[in-house]
């Protein structure tokens, strides 16, 4: 964005900075200068300040709108020039928008009759090329002079030339159109044009040259619109074409701005060439724009940039910054009226970074973290509690899968144990699991049979997910499900209670029972099923594959996490932060699992409490006889690489 430093003298009368300070002001507030001419206009000198305005900031591509920003940041008035309507008249325009208000957000409209064109005054010549725009004629450069300005772009046809009505279409009839410079560009279909009744007049981004204004124009019609801006970028890059006005209007364009744009343009039409405004004034606005109200925490902006930024500072610089702001019932919170024209503030956070950059950016401490207050809890109760049972069951050499929650129908049905429905899904991924699942176990049975495909015959698998199920209304859970196998002499049944015990009791259910259960799912052994109790509750399942997998029994359990977490008192947590670095190394110890234990018990006494961070099994891979090989992982703290693994080859070598 270009604009004269005279012009933002105008606007803002009392500013004393010259032009590099206010260049290097803007820059820190977040426009990036990366352009300083010294040119004359109208025989004065002065300078062009070139900004890249990279931020969703369609207000501030425009004269009015970084001289709002100056104006702020120096706590200065902005004189910002108001005009209204000519007097018009009562003929109706014929304009339709068959496009609707998801692509229009708002167009207004006027003719103007009687008009006289000619070349432009030296001030406006000159203001429109230092600008970078080439001066045609008036009309035309009052048209860029209005958008520069005001940062709204317009279009003017040439009554003569529009054939009944102007309608704002998607495109569906034309292949190409011939813009003001004489460039055809093809039309892919889709894009939003300006039509009459039988060719396109314009695109929202460029005039076509069919209804242009020329040197013998003595009546137009002027339009200044709004559009879904994500649509202008799209037929921006179809049709490769980028301008000054596209470049608005794929940004956040506020349309309550386009009532006072249209007062300009109009008001300075007339003023410089005549005519008089023979229509009244057409307004199309489906859904007139709201400013958001934002309640506000004014210790937010400190606690951000890790800087002192006391309610009165923040207060200061969002009034300066056109925010109303209204006090609450509490004493640091305040109601934040947003401004029309800033679309890009919706959020708290968006309003601490106006405080912020306000303040200056550059007076941010880069070696010092913001100082945010501890959050004594993150997450939900089931998520802290799914987190705390999965380490405990990867401490126990449990494997963690992770699994679709979609199940085929027949694996779904054998897995039941509610009384509920399966809960079927539309338009599924995958036809062969239509249905969410009811059960950890779907997916977990699938894992398991691969396993055994592959001769993996000791087997310690868990997930923590959701799971589903329909009896008139929808119900969605965490559950924990977990499988053991591999164990011929009936361990693998106290192998789970053993787990279970572990787990409900850390969740604080004291009282673990089992019992009969209400429904049997069809792959469990009707004699070694049950129904868990924890608490007086009933939260899950426990019971036996019906079928062996590879001569081996295999056992499963559920959990309920929501009901379990019901069952936990509030607890404070000490906090243990890790300041050394972890040194992680696998040792393979041979044979039986008593052997596994007695191995693992010397190792934890002979590396010492200070320096063990923990110790877990995490494969188990079977050799001749009744040996196994396991993989025992290691991590050690307050050694380094070398002293770890010297004494990692002492303890297991």
């Amino acid at each position: 964005m270009k604009i004269l430093f005279s012009s933002i003298k105008k606007l803002v009368p009392e500013l004393k900075a010259d032009p590099h300070e206010v260049g290097r002001v803007l820059s820190m507030i977040g426009f990036l200068n990366d352009g300083f001419e010294e040119v004359k206009y109208i025989g004065k000198k002065d300078v062009v300040l070139d900004f890249e305005v990279r931020q969703n900031r369609a207000d501030c591509l425009s004269v009015i709108g970084l001289a709002r920003e100056v104006a702020a940041y120096y706590g200065l008035r902005c004189v910002v020039p108001r005009y209204s309507y000519p007097k018009h008249g009562r003929a109706k325009l014929g304009i339709t928008v068959p496009a609707g208000g998801d692509a229009v957000r708002r167009i207004v409209s006027l003719r103007i009759s009687g008009v006289k064109n000619s070349v432009s005054p030296a001030w406006l010549k000159e203001f429109v090329e230092l600008h970078g725009i080439n001066s045609i004629n008036i009309l035309v450069d009052l048209s860029n002079y209005a958008m520069l300005m005001t940062g709204y772009p317009s279009h003017l046809f040439d009554t003569r030339y529009v054939q009944g009505s102007l309608s704002w279409a998607i495109n569906k009839e034309f292949d190409s159109i011939t813009t003001l410079d004489g460039t055809k560009v093809r039309l892919p279909g889709g894009e939003l044009l300006i039509r009459d009744d039988k060719h396109p007049l314009s695109t929202t981004m460029v005039g076509g040259d069919i209804s242009a204004v020329r040197k013998d124009t003595t009546s137009i019609i002027v339009e200044i619109a709004i559009y879904d801006h994500a649509l202008i970028r799209r037929n921006s890059r179809a049709l490769s074409v980028v301008t000054e006005a596209s470049h608005r209007l794929e940004k956040l364009l506020d349309p309550n701005g386009a009532a006072p744009a249209m007062q300009m343009l109009s008001s300075l039409i007339v003023e410089h060439c005549g005519g008089v405004v023979d229509s009244s004034l057409f307004e199309y606005y489906p859904k007139p724009r709201v400013a958001p109200k934002i309640t506000f925490d004014t210790r937010l902006p400190a606690s951000y940039a890790g800087i002192p930024i006391t309610h009165a500072t923040a207060m200061k610089i969002l009034k300066r910054l056109r925010f109303v702001v209204a006090k609450t019932r509490k004493e640091d919170v305040i109601a934040v009226t947003v401004p029309s024209d800033r679309m890009d503030v919706a959020l708290p956070e968006d309003v601490v970074e106006e405080v912020v950059r306000m303040v200056g950016f550059d007076t941010i401490p880069s070696d010092e973290v913001p100082d945010f207050p501890v959050t004594d809890t993150i997450g939900s109760p089931v998520a802290r509690l799914a987190e705390e049972m999965r380490d405990m069951l990867v401490s126990h050499g449990y494997d963690e899968i992770r699994s679709i929650p979609l199940a085929a129908h027949d694996r779904n049905a054998s897995v039941a144990y509610r009384a509920f429905e399966p809960a079927v899904t539309e338009n599924s991924v995958n036809e062969e699991f239509p249905e969410l699942r009811v059960s950890i176990a779907a997916g977990l049975f699938e894992q398991y049979e691969k396993y055994v495909k592959r001769n993996l015959e000791f087997v310690r698998l868990f997930e923590i997910g959701r799971v589903f199920g329909c009896d008139g209304g929808y119900h969605e859970r965490t559950a924990l499900g977990a499988l053991y196998a591999g164990s011929l002499d009936g361990g693998g049944l106290r192998e789970c209670q053993d787990a279970i015990q572990r787990l409900l009791r850390h969740a604080g259910a004291s009282d673990v029972r089992y019992g009969p259960l209400a429904v049997m799912p069809s792959v469990a052994h009707p004699h070694t099923a049950w129904e868990i109790r924890g608490g007086g509750r009933s939260c899950g399942i426990m019971y036996k594959l019906q079928v062996m997998r590879g001569g081996r029994a295999a056992y499963f359990f559920e959990i309920d996490l929501d009901v379990i977490v019901r069952l936990q008192k509030p607890t404070s947590h000490a906090v243990h932060e890790l300041t050394e670095k972890l040194v992680m190394l696998d040792a393979n110890v041979s044979g039986d699992e008593k052997a596994l234990v007695s191995r693992m018990d010397s190792a934890r006494k002979e590396i010492g409490v200070n320096n063990l961070w923990s110790m877990h099994v995490v494969d188990a891979f079977p050799l001749k006889g009744e040996e196994t090989r396991y993989t025992v992982r290691v991590s050690y703290v307050g050694f380094s690489d070398q002293e770890a693994k010297q004494v990692h080859d002492r303890v297991f070598g």
